[in-house]
């Protein structure tokens, strides 16, 4: 049996917070290299001003622009479609001498468009009693019966690492089972509010803060950019929700603005870059493949958002945020007399939006707060829920409103590049929500996105290419670690005798901790394992020894099959 040469690979391990999640339960297909026909798909709501839903639009009350110019739309249908085949209606009572009559056809019943759900709770910038109302009102949506059709997904994170308690699942109980956990079992936050500042003093408390406020901006833009990788690939309508108290999602500026400071640890601007950048300029400049799961330069608060939402556009992710801090509870004492109606007396009010602190700008950190959350909602087509009690009524009215998908064919198909969408109603008073930009991705950056989505996500149900893997320590000491792959290609006329095959690996994992490590590559060739049909490859690794979960994609380069594994190391 020829041994396969063994290669090494590094690894930077870097500390940042993970979150991710597998497809639903249900046959995956094999994943193959796949030529793209360059349509793009588009989810849009249109409502009035008042909120009520717009039906009947065609593709001739709307206008489609990319990069500001025309562009003609393929189609505009509505999500919501007749069924295939409705029952038909009893027929009527029969007349002697005439031939029977026929069944009158039922009336058609209405099937909407899938839709997916992934939940994101950060846990470091709430206080547990907001995140209990939000977790009552996302019960309430749940069990409300709106969608038959719809995937949920719920997440946490507190600190670097993120935990799934209910993976893509149609199962309504076992979604409202996940979040009755989280209600029981909550966790304490870490991040003072930015609506009591009061806890964040002046001075090395302050300096304190700022240092926890960076690091916590890290944790969260990294988990949504797991979260939305982890979507399946199925067409759907899909959201993820966001649960924060906002504190991260303060821009330096703003930060340093609520606290009546002059500057904020990373609101200096860089030399050569304005203070508040154009925002759709950061889009189209956003990190893609393997930058974005990189962190070995530190990138500021205005560019890290623009990754986040330069990815959801890419994926056809509408970004929902809920603002969970309520109004009738606090600890602020500045704000004692300012109470909200209806609070109750033992808790003091937060301050109202608008309302400071002496010394500061003036200005609630709530209305920055509102910004970046309407900002990411405009720029995806989701929804900015500034008031946690209306949480549910408020994705009910997403759910009501009219769905539709438009397609256009890409003036600038395969370039994977980000450009601007821009639709236009020609019909008065029709509000449109739709994500403003689209990317296409490589088919190495869609796998490299599966690959960091399954770092805590269940294990692959498919396996076209029969790959096992396990990983043990190796006698070198430079590279501890040894990554061993054994895989079946499909049998293919003029390519089964070869001894040797080429295949490509994308791999990388976490600790216990959450902490992940940058996403590693590796080109080179399989060797066949005697005279059977198996081949096998040898990788060392310089990583430390320790309890890992290893993602790993192994793709067949002849047949383009991509497999997908999950392999837990313990030392």
């Amino acid at each position: 049996m020829s041994k396969p040469a063994a290669l090494v690979v590094s690894l930077l391990l870097v500390s940042l917070p993970l979150a991710s999640q597998d497809k639903p339960a249900g046959q995956e297909q094999p994943v193959r290299e796949r030529v793209r026909v360059g349509a793009i798909r588009i989810s849009v709501t249109a409502q009035t001003s008042a909120g009520k839903a717009i039906r009947g639009l065609t593709a001739a009350d709307l206008a489609l622009k990319v990069d500001g110019q025309p562009v003609p739309i393929d189609s505009l249908s509505s999500a919501a479609t007749e069924a295939a085949s409705p029952a038909p209606s009893p027929a009527d009572a029969p007349v002697v001498g005439q031939p029977p009559a026929q069944p009158a056809p039922a009336p058609a019943r209405p099937t909407y468009e899938p839709s997916q759900l992934a939940v994101l709770i950060d846990e470091d910038g709430t206080s547990t009693f907001d995140r209990r109302d939000v977790y009552r009102e996302l019960e309430k949506y749940l069990g409300d019966g709106a969608s038959a059709d719809r995937s949920v997904m719920i997440a946490r994170f507190n600190g670097p690492k993120v935990e799934v308690l209910s993976a893509w699942t149609a199962d309504v109980q076992s979604s409202r089972g996940a979040l009755k956990v989280l209600a029981s079992k909550p966790r304490m936050q870490k991040i003072a509010s930015p609506y009591e500042p009061a806890a964040f003093g002046r001075g090395a408390e302050s300096n304190s803060i700022q240092k926890e406020v960076l690091v916590a901006r890290d944790q969260l833009f990294g988990a949504i950019l797991i979260m939305l990788a982890a979507f399946p690939s199925a067409p759907a309508r899909r959201t993820l929700l966001l649960v924060s108290g906002g504190t991260a999602l303060l821009s330096p500026e703003d930060f340093a603005a609520s606290l009546g400071s002059a500057n904020f640890a990373g609101a200096e601007p860089q030399r050569g870059r304005p203070q508040f950048p154009d925002l759709m300029r950061e889009i189209e400049l956003a990190r893609t493949g393997f930058e974005v799961w990189t962190n070995t330069q530190r990138r500021d608060w205005h560019s890290r958002l623009a990754d986040v939402m330069a990815k959801a556009q890419e994926n056809n992710v509408a970004l929902t945020s809920v603002a969970a801090e309520a109004f009738d509870r606090g600890t602020n004492p500045t704000s004692a007399t300012n109470t909200a109606p209806g609070a109750s007396p033992k808790w003091a009010a937060r301050p109202m939006p608008g309302v400071g602190i002496p010394g500061s700008s003036g200005l609630s950190p709530r209305l920055a707060v509102g910004q970046t959350m309407t900002t990411m909602a405009i720029q995806t087509g989701g929804e900015a829920i500034l008031q946690p009690g209306q949480t549910a009524q408020r994705l009910s009215g997403q759910q009501a409103a009219e769905p539709y998908v438009l397609t256009f064919r890409d003036p600038y198909a395969d370039d994977h590049k980000h450009h601007r969408i821009e639709i236009l109603a020609i019909r008065p008073e029709v509000i449109l929500r739709y994500r403003r930009g689209y990317r296409t991705p490589t088919d190495e950056e869609e796998t490299l996105d599966a690959v960091m989505a399954r770092l805590v996500g269940p294990r692959p149900q498919s396996n076209p290419l029969s790959v096992t893997a396990r990983i043990t320590r190796s006698d070198s000491s430079t590279a501890p670690l040894r990554l061993h792959l054994e895989f079946e290609p499909p049998q293919e006329r003029g390519i089964e005798a070869d001894e040797t095959r080429p295949i490509s690996l994308l791999f990388a994992n976490v600790d216990d901790a959450g902490g992940r490590s940058e996403p590693a590559k590796w080109d080179g060739d399989a060797r066949r394992v005697g005279t059977g049909k198996t081949f096998a490859a040898d990788v060392d690794l310089k990583t430390p020894i320790r309890t890992y979960r290893w993602s790993i994609a192994l793709r067949d380069v002849p047949t383009g099959l991509v497999s997908y594994v999950v392999v837990e190391a313990r030392p």
